[in-house]
């Protein structure tokens, strides 16, 4: 079930709970006329949807300069807003190839690395991360460009995640240790797997939530 859903084409952050430093509504966008430009080390916007559990969450980034060696830039955390930080997926450059690095908080502190992934400067990929608040089936998981629903690039399963409360998801550049703009459109949150937006549909911020609904029924 999608609970959020927005495209910036209302040149604003109106749909969303808030932000945080100077994320700006521009023209570079992938679907559509507008999207989210980033391009300080603390921009991002953020959405409070309540307990959403899985939550799946999903933007399409592009990045105008790449990280180098084992530097990189968060793109996407889930938080919990009464304790914090749930996990943080970044762009990395693991010291030669690129990754997704997430740094997760339950059951305790650990880093995950996917595999390495394509990325090359100004040019879109989709990225959607996933997490699931579950006693021994608890999980976290995270898809880059055009990876399919059943072989993320990312994954941690059979996790006792339980006291776990996802409510909260930041998009953004929200921490970095390199100079870049990001920019960032079509953010979406569900309760299931999302996967990519259907080509060539652009959609009007009033139908954002149905039309999303009817674009996974035609992905299949």
């Amino acid at each position: 079930m999608v609970v959020f859903s927005d495209g910036f084409e209302s040149n604003d952050f109106s749909a969303w709970t808030g932000t945080n430093g100077t994320p700006a509504v521009t023209g570079t966008a992938h679907t559509g006329a507008k999207g989210m430009e980033c391009d300080d080390a603390a921009d991002w916007a953020y959405e409070d949807p309540g307990n959403t559990d899985p939550c799946y969450a999903r933007c399409y980034v592009r990045v105008d300069t790449l990280p180098g060696a084992w530097q990189g830039v968060e793109l996407l955390e889930l938080a919990d807003v009464g304790t914090g930080t749930i996990a943080e997926w970044r762009l990395m450059n693991a010291g030669g190839p690129y990754k997704i690095k997430c740094t997760r908080s339950y059951p305790g502190w650990a880093e995950v690395w996917s595999a390495a992934i394509a990325v090359a400067v100004d040019t879109w990929y989709r990225f959607e991360v996933a997490f699931d608040s579950n006693n021994g089936a608890g999980f976290y998981k995270a898809w880059w460009g055009a990876a399919a629903e059943g072989a993320p690039d990312l994954s941690e399963t059979a996790l006792d995640t339980s006291g776990a409360t996802c409510d909260r998801v930041e998009v953004g550049t929200i921490a970095r240790d390199y100079a870049l703009t990001g920019n960032f459109d079509c953010v979406v949150i569900d309760t299931s797997y999302i996967g990519e937006e259907a080509a060539g549909i652009s959609i009007p911020v009033a139908m954002h939530h149905y039309g999303h609904t009817i674009a996974k029924i035609i992905r299949g």
